[in-house]
């Protein structure tokens, strides 16, 4: 510390008089007081230890921990010497060398010193603390700061010891590397201008920048950091060219910068567009995938791009460290996207993990009621996997839903699980983030027994117990900390809170916890407390409101009123607003009511004031607030401040009590009138839950349960709101059934939940007189589609108005009523005369009737949808003049409905207002509160008026989407009329009456009636029981079809006349689909489009994005087989309506149902699917052998690798045993060879460019090939104009693909053991699949059979055959002898048990096979299973699939639950008895022993099988691809080569290509046949050469 620092800080002149430095030091003491400002006092302490030694005295002998002067001839005092030595000079400053040699130094290495010798170079550092990252991370390892760092805060203060080990955890953010200048200049200093001038920038004080930088360059030193500020210096004053300019070229000269990168990048988003900015963004996420400002701009980026799951993933990096109020927006908007996108994906599919995703976008979106729901309906479909996230995400929804108890119950289940789940895992990365999961179930049920707490105060102890089991002693405790102090706080434990705040701003530096002494010190009375821990806050905080209350209150309660208006002036300066603030300024020059007649003076407000507002008198409002003001700054308190907040619609009062039911109430107001109806709903809950747990329910409860009821009808949740309304009623009795307004919404809410005739009993109750309630239930049975109970009250209606009349003598008014009913009868009913007739007839006379603006309204719509633009806009007027009186009046009768009055405005000027003036009338809609008592989450009426403004501006499709997407829940009635319109079966003929000046909203309805659209390829066909039934191979990479025929079975070439068809797919952004070869040569250009191998991921949940449209493995194998399909039917010359498919022997039972379900998608019927090892036995015509036979099929695909063991006896074909794997195959052997090329050129496939992948792929594949003839094949790649070549030699590829020839094994001993066979038992070895052509499979394979396999048959075709004569034997064909296949489960089927290892101890979550794997199906077995516990009275069975002992890691398919007779454990048993057919499907039937009750399920798979409905829905949704016609697709294929070896070739080839492709293109143009098959011939030849 420099002496001049010291003397600053003692706050005298520089002295040796030792009286006066005692005296400054005492001085100081009385503000710096270590109790209350430990950091402070620290400081002063080292500056007066400072002084000391400067005059001299004795004190400085007994400081052991000052910086030793240039005399200090200690061993320390020499070795930091040399410290300083190597510091001054920057070379040797950063010179890791010349460190290492100073701790290796005999002084420091001595025991006696090497304290010694680390105290001084602390006290050294603090003053010189600018080192380059490696120096710190090299005095990390020789005096362990980051582990010292509590024992350091002792002596030093603390904010140096955490800036050390910040820089030793984080590192030096200024790259000393950069620096330019002379090796002695002062670089301490240019460092300090720089963060002067940094600090300058960011206050936008230009001039004190400018002054630092130029400081800085006085220095001779140069950095790029200090250039960054120029150019920040430069953009601040306007200059934007000559910022750009000079970070361009600091990026050019330091390309590898981060820090100039990103400063680069930024200015140029802000100035020159953000295409070429996002690349660097992009660029510095991939190095530093948790740079903030990367993630921040990226996720703005891909949000405005549409890329929504990219713009998430960014998000969530900024989220993890906290965003402000505009990312959170974006955060929104983003998972509104996902959410549209993943709701109508799992509306489809019902996938869990998809539920899940959604949940957890639901939970940041704090839409927790809507997420609750989500996620509870996955309990038992949730994947083993992801158990734990489903318990976690349950339990996080629950804690921030209040619902207290229940989040504690699925914190410990989540904590439970997560337990086992540690048990069974071994990766220790995933263990951490266990561990830290358990932890945050700790933390839930800590702040869930806190809010117990303020009810039951014995639960803050359990709150306190479970914050201890989620400390960790390391940073990760701060929150965990703040929070149980807090609770201390509660417990009136202030010792307590007073040791973990002081932890808390000593270890972690977190002075947010001065907040928590100030409250104790509150709750104390401890008034000097609450001045010292206030002035703490406002030191680290100036804008912390509650600080300036809790001080304002000592200094008003202790008459300190000159201390009190310099408090309020230090808020206003920093801006800060209060009203309890606004009170105690108030008091200082005015008194108010005794407190005794403050109840009376409250209840004549509101008599006198609130309920004339609240009937529209909005004149009131200004008269009455400052009276309930005054009332509030007398008396500052929570009642009077909500009591305000009702008046003016604003509340902050919970800070002083979270537990004031009050409180939360107001606060539920305001969330639902923003349409925050989730926060309403958590914020009822916790009112509710305070309520309860207080015992103090009064008059307000059936209030709060009815309050309630709305919020959850709100939420769409109609289930919970008919509990709470049903609730309501029970509490009310007969007040509660004549509450018309809330029975009118309960009866819509059992309209919702299919309880329509309940809802009607409702009404009558509510509405006595029977025409009251003849239109009420009419405007029910309107609003949820009861047009047959609708026209049957309105037939009676008349009736009934008659007999009143003979009464009263009058029944105009009911006439009228009856009019305007029977009028939207008609538009429901899609009857525009009928409509504008009888609404007509009721408003004929009451146009200037202000009481009947709505029905008004209502026959302007009318006239709009059905073209009486006279009737309209004389209406349009009328309402209009109604409006207008209104607002003379002076009464504002849309106070409570201020969405209503822009609906208003919006029709009153229909025929008048230009569309500028409707679009900006629409947007005021931003800025309304929702209509008080409404139970529409999004208010319906202004919807109409939006789908009517899209219409009249011709935006049609728009319209009729936002209209769809509306009618999917339960519509409003003006919403119906517009869908009933456009859908009426009358539209034709009424269209005719439209006079022609109609506008373009009734011209989109009155236009003809879309007829249904033909449907291209997905068009589902109409199913022959005579079609032709063909077998279908559908493998990883080449795929066929086959037919049984007069000749046998046939393989049916496809439209290029091969037999073979490539499994791959693509899709161009026009929606065009190509299959085959067209689709691997289009690979070659637009990589980016194309899917290939995707069969390994059939029944997964992966997707392929092709062109920026997402596909499941199942939907991109049906266009495989619809390409198929379409080729059987052109060489068969009839329909194809079914197929058999093959698969691989060992697809477990998801991917055979996404098998089948891509045959459905394709219009396929697929009943029965054929194992390939058992297709390929068929084909091979063993079944005419004489005598009985075992044989080994090895079947080694593309992609996939099974081994089958099948027997045959007499015409029976068994299999015996499967095994295999589902990702081995051809396309390994292919990537071995890819692999061995890269090495030999010194390659990185990373480094290649797509097309450049693409094409090492399509060269490894030929030298795979090729390799199998000869000893050594040559590879060459074209990479630009350089072409690589090696020669791999069969000998290295052999070595290379050992370890994937011994993958091959144990799938083989695996299928021996399971039949109990050895290999000598083996007869013959049959080899099916394209990769078993490779020489170096074959040679394998004959030293591992020893023998020669058979190779009679094309193994590409085996299959595809087999599965033809298959289908040939479902067909009953004479042709075929028919052979009876038996095939095997392949995988073991059982349930969970519980196992008994001890007597009476227990041990559960075990499996317990009840059909084993390889058992020949179809199979039917029966297991026994007991009662475990005393008195269970029921037997849960859980249906699984695998091989695992433990339930947990098998496959979950389904769940059966059965009651049992109460008894004693082990008294009760029931059989489980599994059958499992042909077709895959298992039937689970349970029976009670004693009872004899059964239960059965039929289990279709893991994914829900999809329906008919399901289907056709996903057909019609990718109807816009198009499989191109059959005819172009040679022209097509032919195009795409010469367009890819067009970009291969260079100089004159290229031109002579060229030549040939523009004739060939240009016969196509002229569509004559002989031009382009003599083009397409001369193209074709000239390829050829080039392939050669």
């Amino acid at each position: 510390m420099e002496p001049i620092e010291v003397f600053q800080i003692l706050g005298i002149e520089q002295t040796k008089d030792e009286r006066a430095l005692k005296n400054a030091y005492r001085d100081k003491l009385t503000v710096t007081n270590p109790e209350d400002d430990p950091e402070g006092f620290k400081r002063l302490r080292m500056a007066y230890e400072e002084a000391c030694r400067y005059a001299g005295t004795p004190d400085a002998e007994e400081n052991e921990e000052a910086e030793p002067t240039l005399e200090d001839d200690t061993p320390a005092g020499q070795w930091v010497r040399g410290v300083r030595k190597v510091y001054e000079n920057i070379t040797d400053r950063c010179d890791v060398e010349k460190w290492k040699a100073l701790f290796e130094a005999d002084d420091f290495l001595s025991l006696e010193e090497e304290e010694n010798c680390t105290t001084y170079l602390l006290r050294f550092l603090m003053e010189h603390y600018k080192l380059p990252t490696a120096i710190w991370k090299l005095l990390d390892e020789k005096i362990h700061i980051v582990q010292n760092a509590g024992a350091f805060r002792e002596r030093f203060p603390a904010q140096f010891v955490s800036y050390m080990v910040h820089k030793c955890e984080s590192g030096e953010e200024v790259d000393f590397s950069e620096f330019r200048g002379a090796e002695d200049a002062d670089y301490d200093q240019f460092l300090q201008y720089y963060d002067r001038a940094y600090q300058a920038l960011q206050e936008k004080k230009l001039q004190e920048a400018e002054k630092m930088i130029g400081c800085g360059d006085a220095l001779g030193i140069t950095h790029p950091v200090m250039e960054i500020c120029r150019a920040s210096l430069y953009e601040g004053k306007g200059q934007t060219a000559e910022a750009i300019t000079l970070l361009k070229k600091l990026s050019a000269k330091y390309p590898e910068d981060d820090l100039i990168a990103y400063n680069t990048a930024e200015i140029l988003w802000r100035n020159e567009g953000r295409v070429e900015q996002r690349l660097i963004y992009e660029s510095l996420r991939e190095k530093l995938p948790k740079h903030y400002m990367a993630n921040l701009r990226l996720t703005d980026w891909y949000y405005e791009q549409g890329n929504y799951k990219e713009a998430k993933k960014c998000a969530e990096e900024i989220l993890s460290v906290g965003g402000d109020d505009t990312f959170l927006e974006t955060l929104q908007k983003i998972n509104t996207e996902l959410e549209r996108e993943m709701k109508r994906e799992y509306a489809q599919n019902h996938d869990p993990g998809l539920g899940l995703d959604l949940g957890w976008c639901y939970l940041q979106d704090g839409r927790t009621d809507l997420g609750i729901r989500t996620v509870r309906e996955l309990e038992a479909k949730v994947p083993a996997d992801r158990r734990e996230e489903y318990l976690g995400l349950m339990t996080k929804l629950l804690a921030e839903a209040a619902e207290y108890e229940k989040a504690i119950s699925m914190a410990a289940k989540w904590e439970e699980s997560l337990e086992k789940k540690i048990l069974r895992d071994t990766d220790a990365e995933e263990e951490e983030k266990d561990r830290d999961r358990i932890r945050q179930s700790h933390m839930i049920r800590m702040q869930c027994y806190r809010a117990y707490g303020y009810v039951q105060p014995e639960k803050f102890a359990e709150a306190i117990a479970e914050a201890e089991k989620a400390e960790t002693g390391t940073p990760k405790d701060i929150g965990m900390l703040i929070e149980k102090a807090q609770i201390y706080v509660e417990m009136e434990e202030y010792e307590r809170c007073a040791e973990i705040s002081q932890k808390l701003i000593g270890d972690y530096q977190v002075y947010a916890a001065y907040a928590n002494e100030l409250e104790a010190a509150k709750r104390q009375w401890n008034a000097a407390g609450v001045i010292q821990n206030g002035r703490a806050c406002l030191n680290y905080f100036p804008t912390y409101v509650k600080a300036y209350e809790m001080m304002a209150k000592v200094y008003m309660d202790l008459t300190h009123p000159e201390e009190l208006k310099e408090l309020l002036q230090q808020a206003k300066d920093n801006n800060v607003k209060s009203v309890i603030l606004d009170a105690y300024e108030w008091q200082l020059t005015n008194t108010g009511l005794p407190q005794e007649q403050m109840n009376d003076a409250i209840d004549k407000f509101r008599k006198e004031y609130l309920s004339k507002l609240e009937a529209g008198k909005t004149i009131f409002y200004r008269r009455g607030l400052p009276i309930i003001t005054e009332y509030l700054y007398a008396y500052p308190c929570e009642f009077l401040l909500v009591e305000r907040g009702d008046f003016h619609n604003a509340a902050g009062c919970l800070s002083t009590n979270p537990a004031n039911p009050f409180a939360w109430k107001g606060l539920a107001r305001i969330h639902r009138c923003r349409g925050k109806y989730d926060e309403a709903m958590i914020c009822l809950r916790k009112c509710v839950f305070f309520y309860e747990k207080s015992g103090t329910q009064n008059h307000a409860w059936p209030e709060l349960i009815a309050e309630l009821a709305e919020i959850y009808f709100l939420l769409g949740n109609t289930e919970m709101a008919e509990q709470f309304y049903r609730r309501y009623r029970e509490m009310t009795g007969s007040a509660g059934d004549r509450d018309r307004n809330r029975m009118r919404d309960f009866a819509r809410c059992l309209a919702c939940n299919d309880k329509t005739t309940e809802g009607l009993k409702v009404l009558e109750k509510a509405f006595v007189n029977v025409l009251d309630a003849a239109g009420e239930k009419l405007d029910l049975c309107v609003w949820c589609g009861e047009k047959t109970i609708a026209g049957n009250i309105l037939t009676s209606w008349p009736e009934k108005i008659e007999l009143l009349g003979k009464n009263t003598g009058n029944t105009q008014e009911y006439f009228e009523d009856y009019f305007f009913h029977l009028g939207w009868y008609g538009l429901i009913c899609g009857s525009g005369k009928v409509a504008i007739k009888n609404m007509d007839k009721a408003l004929i006379f009451h146009k200037e009737d202000l009481g009947k603006k709505d029905d008004i309204a209502d026959l302007i719509l009318a006239c709009i949808l059905y073209g009486d633009k006279k009737k309209g806009a004389d209406y349009a007027q009328a309402l209009k003049a109604c409006m207008e009186r209104e607002d003379k009046s002076g009464k504002d009768v849309y106070l409570k409905y201020p969405k209503l009055r822009i609906v208003h405005e919006y029709l009153a000027g229909y025929y008048t207002a230009t569309d500028e003036e409707q679009d900006t009338l629409l947007e005021l809609d931003r800025d309304c509160s929702f209509c008080h008592g409404c139970v529409h989450p999004v208010c319906e009426e202004l919807e109409m008026v939006r789908i009517l403004q899209m219409l009249k501006k011709g935006r049609e499709k728009e319209a009729l989407e936002r209209l769809k997407e509306q009618m999917q829940g339960h519509p409003g009635m003006g919403l119906q009329a517009i869908w009933h319109r456009y859908h009426s079966e009358q539209v034709q003929g009424e269209a005719e009456q439209v006079t022609k000046d109609t506008d373009p909203a009734v011209a989109a309805f009155h236009k003809e009636k879309p007829q249904p659209e033909k449907r291209g390829f997905w068009q589902g066909v109409v199913r022959d029981s005579h079609a032709m039934i063909v077998g279908i191979d559908l493998g990883t990479t080449n795929s066929l079809v086959a037919a049984f025929t007069e000749e046998g079975p046939v393989i049916i070439p496809n439209r290029l006349g091969k037999h073979l068809t490539p499994s791959v797919v693509s899709v161009d952004e026009n929606g065009n689909v190509y299959v085959g070869e067209t689709a691997q040569e289009r690979r070659n250009l637009y990589p980016d489009s194309v899917a290939q191998a995707f069969k390994r991921s059939m029944g997964t949940d992966r997707t392929y994005d092709l062109s920026g449209k997402k596909f499941r493995p199942e939907e991109l194998s049906s266009m495989i087989l619809r390409y198929l399909k379409e080729d059987a039917e052109a060489y068969l010359g009839e329909e194809v309506t079914e197929a058999v498919i093959s698969v691989p022997a060992y697809f477990d039972d998801k991917r055979r149902k996404a098998t089948k379900r891509a045959g459905e998608l394709a219009g396929l019927k697929v009943e029965r699917m054929i194992s390939e090892p058992t297709a390929a036995a068929v084909a091979y015509g063993l079944y005419e052998k004489e005598k009985d036979t075992r044989f080994l099929v090895f079947d080694l695909g593309g992609g996939t690798f099974d081994v089958s063991i099948l027997e045959l006896y007499h015409n029976i074909l068994e299999v015996r045993a499967v095994a295999g794997d589902n990702y081995l195959g051809g396309e390994d052997f292919t990537e071995v060879m890819s692999k061995l090329f890269l090495q030999k050129t010194g390659l990185h496939y990373k480094d290649l460019s797509e097309k450049e992948q693409v094409r090492l792929y399509k060269k490894a594949e030929e030298a795979k090939r090729g390799i199998s003839d000869q000893t050594a094949v040559t590879m060459e790649l074209m990479l630009g104009e350089e072409n690589k070549t090696a020669e791999i030699t069969l000998k290295e590829y052999e070595e290379e693909c050992e370890e994937l020839l011994m993958k091959i094994r144990e799938p083989v001993k695996k299928s021996l053991a399971d039949a109990g066979l050895k290999l000598s038992d083996i007869d013959e070895v049959l080899l099916i699949g394209g990769a078993t052509r490779l020489s170096v499979v074959r040679d394998f394979l004959i030293r591992l059979f020893r023998k020669f396999p058979d190779t009679r048959l094309n193994p590409d075709e085996a299959v595809a055959l087999g599965a033809a004569i298959q289908a040939a034997m479902k067909e009953r064909r004479e042709e075929v002898k028919e052979v009876i296949l038996t095939d095997v489960c392949s995988f073991t089927l059982g349930t969970e048990v519980v196992v008994e290892y001890e007597e009476g101890k227990f041990v559960d979550g075990r499996f317990c096979p009840i059909i084993e794997r390889n058992t020949v199906i179809p199979a039917s077995h029966t297991e026994r299973l007991y009662t475990v516990r005393d008195n269970q009275d029921k037997v849960r069975v859980r249906v699984l699939q695998g091989e695992s002992r433990f339930a947990r890691n098998n496959l979950f398919l389904g769940e059966l639950n059965i009651d049992v007779p109460k008894g004693p454990r082990g008294s009760e048993a029931v059989d489980v008895t599994y059958t499992y057919d042909i077709n895959s499907l298992l039937e689970v039937e349970v029976k009670v022993v004693s009872t004899g009750l059964t239960q059965k399920m039929i289990i279709k798979g893991q994914d829900n099988q999809m329906t008919d409905d399901e289907i056709q829905k996903r057909m019609e949704e990718l109807s816009y691809l198009k499989i191109q016609p059959r005819d172009l697709e040679e022209n097509r294929l032919v195009l795409l080569r010469a367009e890819r070896m067009y970009e291969e070739a260079l100089g004159d080839r290229r031109k002579e290509l060229d030549r040939y492709i523009t004739v060939f293109e240009a016969a196509l143009k002229k569509g004559k046949k002989e031009e382009i098959e003599e083009a397409r011939e001369a193209l074709n030849e000239i390829l050829e050469d080039e392939d050669e």
